[in-house]
């Protein structure tokens, strides 16, 4: 993960740093990081969203930084005419084999500029550059002379001169053959061109051109790039092709969202869930509920128009008379044992959104149970220096965790496949970075993997949400809910109560987490309407949280 990178750009060096994807696409609207720097609260919360984002640094006045990018042999020697060879600065190696010299500001206004110089680009005002350690499927973007021990000199005058007052790419022709008007950065510029008409054709397909009319703009396009005229066809056909593969992953996916839906659903509501936006694809997604319905998979809404409801024709015979009464034996913290009970086979959710410590709440019950039962811990952002530096924030020597009821693995996908069926299995957290619809499926997953083990399953979540990333999907399996905000805890759904009469539901208790491994309640519970929960007697009135 680069979050820790993306931070140190930031604070050390005053850089505005964005999350990136491996095509060098921002995850965000970043416009406003032109203007102000993010806070250590976004940096983080992006990176948790989107744990293998490369680091954008954001070029120009809020960066203080203007970037030269080398991509062509003839660059290398025409910027030498315009930086001194005794000039030192940093140097970055792009994956492609290109190089990224770092410079300061000068005091002029300095914007994107791309080709002025041949084999040249700059990134300045306006622009951005990805960061080492980034990475793609080519390689890694790496520091050849490093930025952390080389000081960055402002970008020499003699370059500057060279390429300012001319802030447009290219002037407009009437000749087909010549460059374009208004063209945005490096669009069609060499090294680029081939996925910029791939990119072209396909979504001139995602909008509905005819082929016959996609391949005559490409051919425009290629003629005023030169780019050599049998690969016309193969961008068409390679976009054509897709499409087609487009309608066979919808197909898929309505297939999983189907999986975990229980309910009724409109057409609306699949759209949103599938992401889907284009008219074309709308009708793609009309058309295969339509095969559903027809297959008997799927039956209309009585009285709704544009609803379906799944027709589940599958049972499973439940064998209660194998069956035990026995809970399965596990101590959670804030007293939560005391008021709800855990069987074998459980999920346990615990939705939090950022640094509202459901890390620490997690290792609290490694921390309980480490001595009598075996416990599989799958962290999915957490390196071993840092686990171990948590670990010991519970005041115990290391040896402690040196057990061999506790296991630490590094996981961050297809959880089913490795859960034990009969031991305590805790995921740390469910990675979901879109399409938050699949998390119900994979909670099922998990769910049909256990036997009389149970699995507790961290979810992000938003601020002020009662449910994790995926919604009310999340909260069909789950026996047990919690949610965590900073300072609260909240039972959103108990389904097996401990004692009689004694509701769980909906109740909260506010804490302070100190040292980030102990929890110091600092109220009794009680329901989210401000009535205080009420247990007979002889259950103690006040709940002391005990990691002990």
């Amino acid at each position: 993960m680069l979050r820790g990178s993306a931070l140190a750009y930031m604070q050390k060096f005053g850089f505005s740093v964005i999350p990136c994807n491996s095509e060098k696409k921002p995850f965000i609207k970043w416009q406003e990081f032109q203007k102000r720097l993010p806070t250590v609260q976004e940096i983080n919360d992006w990176w948790s969203k989107y744990p293998d984002a490369n680091v954008g640094i954001v070029t120009g006045k809020i960066s203080n930084l203007a970037v030269i990018d080398i991509d062509e042999a003839q660059g290398y020697d025409e910027i030498k005419k315009f930086i001194p060879p005794d000039l030192t600065f940093p140097i970055c190696k792009t994956p492609s084999g290109g190089h990224h010299y770092y410079f300061r500001m000068p005091d002029k206004e300095l914007r994107l500029n791309v080709r002025k110089i041949p084999g040249c680009d700059l990134r300045a005002e306006g622009g951005y550059v990805i960061a080492a350690p980034s990475h793609n499927e080519k390689g890694s973007y790496v520091w050849e002379i490093n930025i952390k021990n080389t000081p960055i000199p402002v970008i020499p005058d003699s370059y500057v001169q060279n390429v300012t007052g001319c802030h447009e790419i290219n002037r407009m022709s009437q000749d087909a053959s010549q460059p374009c008007h208004n063209l945005k950065d490096d669009f069609l510029a060499k090294g680029h061109r081939d996925n910029d008409l791939f990119h072209t054709a396909n979504c001139l397909f995602k909008g509905g051109m005819k082929e016959n009319n996609t391949r005559q703009i490409l051919w425009i396009l290629g003629n005023y790039c030169k780019f050599p005229s049998n690969e016309i066809d193969i961008k068409v056909a390679s976009a054509m092709q897709r499409a087609v593969t487009r309608e066979r992953s919808l197909a898929k996916e309505i297939d999983d969202y189907l999986s975990v839906t229980c309910c009724d659903f409109s057409v609306t509501d699949c759209y949103v869930a599938l992401q889907v936006v284009t008219k074309e694809e709308k009708a793609t997604v009309r058309q295969l509920l339509h095969r559903k319905k027809e297959k008997n998979i799927l039956e209309n809404h009585p009285s709704r128009g544009g609803w379906y409801r799944v027709v589940d024709t599958v049972l499973d015979e439940i064998n209660f008379m194998d069956a035990t009464d026995d809970e399965f034996a596990i101590d959670l913290p804030f007293d939560l044992s005391k008021l709800v009970k855990i069987m074998p086979k459980n999920l346990i959710v615990v939705a939090g959104s950022p640094d509202s410590g459901k890390t620490a709440f997690l290792l609290s019950i490694v921390y309980k149970n480490i001595k009598h039962i075996k416990i599989n811990y799958y962290s999915s952002e957490m390196s071993n220096t840092e686990m171990r530096g948590r670990l010991k924030n519970f005041g115990q020597p290391l040896e402690f965790w040196k057990n061999d009821n506790f296991k630490v693995y590094d996981r961050c996908s297809n959880f089913a496949d490795v859960i034990r069926p009969d031991e305590i299995n805790i995921i740390d957290f469910l990675e979901i970075h879109d399409e938050f619809w699949k998390v119900g499926s994979l909670l099922k997953e998990l769910y049909e993997k256990l036997n009389k083990g149970i699995c507790i399953i961290a979810l992000q979540k938003k601020r002020g949400a009662d449910t994790g990333k995926g919604g009310d999907v999340t909260r069909e399996k789950p026996r047990l809910y919690l949610t965590m905000e900073s300072g609260v805890i909240t039972i959103e759904k108990a389904k097996n109560w401990k004692q009689e009469g004694v509701n769980p539901n909906n109740l909260k208790r506010e804490f302070k987490l100190v040292a980030g491994s102990k929890f110091l309640p600092t109220t009794e519970w009680e329901y989210k309407d401000g009535r205080p929960l009420e247990m007979p007697s002889p259950y103690p009135k006040h709940f002391s949280e005990d990691l002990n």
